[in-house]
């Protein structure tokens, strides 16, 4: 009887083991996702910095900052735009889930979802499916 019960015990502090060390995993990688992250491009038509910042509360901010041209022809134009909202990031198949609400102090509804093609402590890269294609965006936690 006592060996039996103190098998039981073994394996429910295995399994209560397994569970915790998941979990931890996961915690891990979404407490890397918090923070700020900056991307920056420069060509001849944009200069142009997008900026996420993800709150542990799995709130996040997104800003652009800059300029462009939308054609080569035309002039310049400045960007200043910031959207708000919630997302959900999920390890497993590496996609961010992001639910736009506010969009340059308005109210609105959009959702996306981005690929996580690379995430460390300090490197962030995001990919998008757009209609001509996949495009890749290289953040740094700043």
């Amino acid at each position: 009887m006592k060996k039996n019960c103190l098998l039981m015990v073994v394996v429910l502090a295995a399994v209560s083991i397994l569970f915790i060390g998941c979990s931890k995993d996961e915690d891990g990688e979404n407490s890397m996702l918090v923070g700020t992250w900056k991307s920056w491009y420069k060509n001849n038509v944009a200069d142009i910095t997008h900026t996420y910042t993800f709150n542990s509360n799995g709130t996040y901010t997104w800003k652009q900052s800059g300029s462009h041209k939308p054609y080569s022809s035309s002039p310049w134009v400045n960007l200043n735009d910031e959207e708000k909202g919630t997302y959900a990031y999920d390890s497993a198949s590496k996609t961010i889930s992001f639910s736009g609400t506010e969009y340059n102090g308005s109210t609105y509804s959009r959702t996306y979802i981005c690929y996580v093609q690379s995430l460390t402590n300090t490197t962030l890269v995001l990919v998008r499916d757009y209609q001509d294609g996949p495009d890749s965006e290289t953040f740094t936690k700043q």
